[in-house]
């Protein structure tokens, strides 16, 4: 069976604003969206090299080039540059924010983890899209907003168009709600942000899709002849037999 443990796994990861750019913080000025990206990709960059992954950082600089459409167009420059080096099937971008419920610099109700990509974009980023939402649900980091059937939101936001690989955007949480904004002020709030990341992007990066997992782990088990002619309770067995009968194709690193 084909896998992808000769092909480079390369993980960008998107800063989000910098600290010249207006807004961008809580009503009472204590939080602020760059710092906090900056900080949970301090936590994260090493834990995805230790996981074997090739990792590079967009704009790690507290400032960021301005007006804001060259901010934009830089960082897909840059991504896209990577893309061309180690191929844009093998390569993911990650952006890495804090949602707002509003422009007016007062509180909100709103709470909870959102992660978006393009209107068009590959099956990789939104299986990728998928997993971080649903990871960030089991964790108890929904929210009170209403969650779409795809378990992901779509928004043609420049740097998810305009990227050559797969690619997220995530919004960890509210920075103009009170309890959001103690949780992400908190270590564990960006340990949380930071680990809810790796878990999804070190499941992401299995070369097969997951009831291709689950047949090939399957298999490790169970004789070929036992699957055909399975010696298993009729439930379990019902299980397999639908699993080996799906028309899967092996994908290779991120392609999507």
């Amino acid at each position: 069976m084909q896998t992808a443990t000769n092909t480079p796994k390369v993980v960008i990861l998107g800063t989000a604003h910098g600290s010249n750019v207006p807004g961008k913080r809580s009503p009472d000025g204590k939080f602020r969206e760059y710092k906090f990206s900056r900080e949970v990709i301090a936590l994260l960059r090493p834990r995805l090299e230790a996981s074997g992954f090739t990792v590079f950082v967009d704009m790690p600089s507290d400032e960021v080039p301005r007006p804001g459409n060259t901010e934009l167009s830089l960082r897909c420059r840059y991504v896209n540059g990577i893309c061309k080096k180690f191929g844009p099937q093998n390569c993911i971008y990650v952006s890495i924010h804090v949602n707002a419920a509003g422009s007016d610099g007062q509180w909100h109700d709103a709470r909870g983890f959102a992660v978006y990509v393009a209107r068009s974009c590959s099956q990789t980023s939104k299986r990728l899209a998928r997993t971080l939402c649903d990871l960030a649900i089991s964790r108890g980091l929904r929210g009170n907003r209403a969650v779409p059937a795809a378990h992901y939101w779509q928004a043609d936001f420049y740097v998810l168009r305009n990227t050559a690989c797969p690619a997220v955007l995530t919004e960890n949480l509210f920075q103009d709600n009170r309890a959001d904004v103690e949780f992400l002020s908190s270590q564990a709030g960006k340990e949380a942000v930071a680990t809810l990341h790796l878990d999804a992007i070190k499941s992401r990066s299995c070369s097969l899709q997951p009831r291709q997992c689950l047949l090939w782990y399957c298999s490790l088990s169970l004789h070929a002849e036992a699957i055909r002619k399975p010696r298993l309770p009729p439930k379990r067995n019902t299980m397999l037999r639908r699993l080996a009968q799906s028309p899967l194709q092996p994908q290779s690193g991120f392609s999507g």
